[in-house]
Order: C-alpha cells, then structure tokens, then sequence
C-alpha cells in the first residue's frame, strides 16, 4: 500500500517536471519575459503617478527605468499605445539589430548615424526587443514554439510571415506586441513582488558572456540567443543585449537602465535600514527615558517618606519618661515608695563584729 503511494506521488511529480519543461519549450522567451515584465511593474507601482514621493537616486532611477534616459515620464501616454519615436526606430537600417544588440559607438549614436533606442534604453523598450516576432514570424514560425512572452501567433500580429528585423519591416507586430505584451507590463500591479526581489529575480535570468571580454567588454543577454558579432536581430535570436562596460578601444555603450536601479536599490534599501536603526535608537532612548522619570518620581516620592518617618520617631522619644535619675538613686526611690527610713550600718560596728 506505501509503495503504491510513493509511486504515485513520484508519478505526480514526474508530471509535473515533464509538463513545466513542455510549457516553457513551447512558450519562447516565458522566463525572461517574466523576470523583466515582473521588474517594470514593480517599478512602475513603485513609481506612483509622477515620482513625487521618491528621493535620489531612486528616482532617477526609476524614471531611466520605466520611460528611458532621457523621458519625460507620462505614464498614461506610454500605457495608450507604441510611442511614435518607434517611426524613426524603423526607419534606420538594421533596425532591430542595431535597437537590441549592438554596442553603440557614442551616447546613442554608432556610425555618426544617430539612434532612437538602444539596448538597454527603458525596461519598456527591451520588452518589446524580447516579445516581437521576428524575421518571418520568428519564432512562431514553425519552430515548435506555440507562445513569445505568453501570447500567441494571433495576439502579436495573425500574420505568420512577418515581423521585426531590418528597415521598415514589423510595425504591426511591434504595435501587437506594445498592445498585448508591454501595456500589462506597465499597469503597477499590487499583488506583484516588491522592487528589490522583483530586481534579484531579473538578475538571475541575465547570461553573462565569457571569453569575448577583449573584443567586446562585458556583456549580458536577456532572452535566447548568443553572443555574436550581431546579436539579437531578430532572424534567430530573440532577445537585448546589455553592455556594462567600456570596450577596450574606450568605446562606451550608453549604461543599461538596470545598472543605474541596481545601485539605486542598494542605496534606497541601505537608507531604510540606517532609518530603522535611528528609529529603534529614538524608541530605546524613549523608553530609557521613561524608566529614569519614574525613578525620580519614586525618588521624590520616598524624601517625604523619610521626613515622615524620622519626625514620627523623635516624637516619641520625646514622649518616653526619663529614669535616670531614679536609676542612679535606687535607695531613696524605695524610701519614697515603703515611707520607711533605710540607715546603712556603720563601719565600726562591722569592724567590732569581726574582731569578737
């Protein structure tokens, strides 16, 4: 009977793994989008309407997080629909290549060709480098993939044969994308996790590269693909290429949004423990305190106690009778009480008493 139990609830769990391997085989892109999806929500709630309650770095923070670099923060028009900057996105050449995953040479700029979006822009703009279709409908064109980011062929873009990859090409299924994928992203969810594990979450799912350091610097890549010369382009890897630092040569890619949060959340979550610390601090002291007032209050409560207690006791050895006197004159005290005379003997009586 317990080992009929034990191999169903081994069966149970086999299940489990196999059908959880399955969903996330045929739903491409599933944890990656999770992680950033999670991450922009949490900023986004943490963010409230304009940031009014945020202090620096955070804010900054936050702002580079949600709307870009160099945003201006409207929330709800970012919540409507796929910014029309995006017109000029797909007006350059290579323009998801160069969007996704190319270092750019400058701030925003490679080739003396000036770039609207880059890797590592806003959580907003590489969700959309990770949740739209590609070259030919890549990857839910045959490849056994069924879902991108949890959506469906017909929820980002019912056409099988198209999507985002070189000029001109994919602005529908980017709109799809903005529509069905981004827009959830960007509602504030409060049932979502909280900002710093929502950000260690996202870390976790980040590939770092190893071994191309010298050409490339240090790099890392959210969703599938590698690390070639040109990654993410949407013709086989969909997915955002980060870079951290400069290259070798001092080329310098614009800093990833998530650097500048990382280090906000470290600064923001070390300012709330300082403030803990001084508040447990001021509540100790409060209660130090309270014990030293109520020590003095029993202490001036007791002088007068005291004061009492010693008038009561000189009182009444002022009331006791003195005896001394009668003390020192036993004799004459028994003579007043018995009204009898009491004459000592003589010495020469005595004396004529022993010499018989």
């Amino acid at each position: 009977m317990l080992i009929q139990k034990m191999m169903k609830f081994c069966m149970f769990v086999f299940l489990v793994v196999v059908g959880a391997v399955i969903a996330s085989g045929t739903d491409h892109n599933q944890e990656a989008h999770k992680a950033l999806c999670d991450l922009l929500n949490a900023a986004v709630r943490r963010w409230g309407s304009n940031g009014e309650s945020l202090t620096e770095p955070l804010k900054s923070a936050l702002n580079h997080t949600v709307f870009g670099s160099n945003g201006v923060g409207d929330l709800e028009g970012l919540r409507k629909a796929l910014p029309k900057v995006y017109d000029e996105v797909l007006n350059q050449s290579g323009s998801r290549s160069f969007s996704c995953g190319q270092r750019l040479a400058g701030q925003a700029s490679s080739g003396g060709v000036k770039h609207e979006r880059w890797s590592g822009h806003s959580a907003s703009h590489d969700l959309l480098c990770l949740c739209t279709l590609g070259d030919n409908g890549w990857p839910l064109n045959n490849t056994g993939s069924e879902k991108l980011c949890g959506k469906s062929l017909n929820e980002l873009g019912t056409q099988k044969d198209q999507g985002w990859h070189g000029k001109g090409s994919g602005k529908p299924q980017m709109e799809a994308a903005w529509t069905n994928v981004i827009k959830e992203c960007l509602q504030g969810d409060k049932k979502g996790t909280n900002l710093k594990n929502a950000f260690d979450d996202f870390k976790k799912t980040l590939k770092h590269t190893t071994g191309d350091e010298e050409q490339h610097g240090n790099r890392h890549i959210l969703g599938k693909g590698d690390f070639s010369d040109y990654p993410c382009s949407g013709n086989g890897q969909i997915c955002v290429m980060y870079y951290n630092e400069a290259k070798p040569t001092g080329e310098q890619h614009p800093k990833p949004w998530w650097v500048e949060l990382e280090y906000a959340i470290k600064k923001d979550e070390a300012e709330k423990e300082q403030k803990k610390r001084e508040e447990e601090k001021r509540k100790q002291d409060e209660i130090n305190q309270q014990k030293l007032k109520q020590q003095k209050q029993s202490q001036h409560q007791d002088v007068p106690r005291a004061a009492a207690l010693k008038a009561a006791n000189t009182e009444m050895q002022e009331k006791e009778p003195d005896d001394t006197q009668n003390i020192s004159n036993p004799i004459a005290t028994i003579e007043e009480a018995s009204g009898t005379l009491i004459i000592p003997p003589c010495p020469w009586f005595l004396s004529a008493i022993l010499l018989i």
